[in-house]
């Protein structure tokens, strides 16, 4: 079997198994795999961000930002070398959120220290300059003294605020969300 004969076939493999994955009933999951097919949702507006309930709106948001990301990317890979290289191209608000959503994924699973083993310091310093941006600098200084289980039980004190305070932010900034 030749070489692009074989990449051919694992590219139609995993082709399919993105279809698949983008009819799943998890949002999460369908997200990702249309976002890898290349499907686009409409843009994100003030109006649309205006109107997008509460417990969808940061999703809405980090769903939009990793769409954009990806079409950027695949237009333009020799120039970008990777994702990351995209997201640093964006508003630093918009890096903050993209930044914290996966860092609390993490906290929810109990993960959070393969945060530390994988994060540069230069990560763990912007994952910081994030939540002291939104105003929660016991985070900060707790994310930059990596104390984890501290750090773990304070974030569930605070997760309903932080949370508040997010959606609160990208209401009142809305013009700065806006992503097509």
């Amino acid at each position: 079997m030749n070489k692009q004969y074989k990449k051919d076939l694992i590219k139609n493999y995993k082709r399919k198994e993105l279809e698949v994955d983008a009819n799943s009933s998890d949002p999460t999951l369908s997200s990702f795999a249309k976002i890898e097919l290349g499907a686009t949702s409409q843009p994100l507006t003030s109006e649309r961000i205006s109107k997008t309930p509460d417990g969808e709106l940061i999703t809405l948001v980090i769903q939009k930002l990793e769409e954009v990301v990806q079409a950027t990317y695949k237009s333009n890979p020799r120039k970008y070398k990777s994702k990351e290289n995209v997201l640093k191209e964006f508003p630093q608000d918009l890096k903050y959120l993209y930044a914290m959503y996966y860092f609390e994924m993490q906290l929810e699973l109990g993960d959070v220290d393969k945060f530390y083993e994988n994060a540069s310091d230069d990560r763990k310093r912007f994952l910081s300059a994030a939540y002291r941006f939104l105003g929660f600098s016991n985070l900060a200084n707790m994310i930059e003294q990596e104390e984890i289980e501290p750090l773990e039980n304070e974030f569930r004190s605070f997760k309903k605020k932080v949370g508040e305070v997010k959606i609160d932010f990208i209401r009142e900034n809305s013009n700065r969300f806006q992503l097509t």
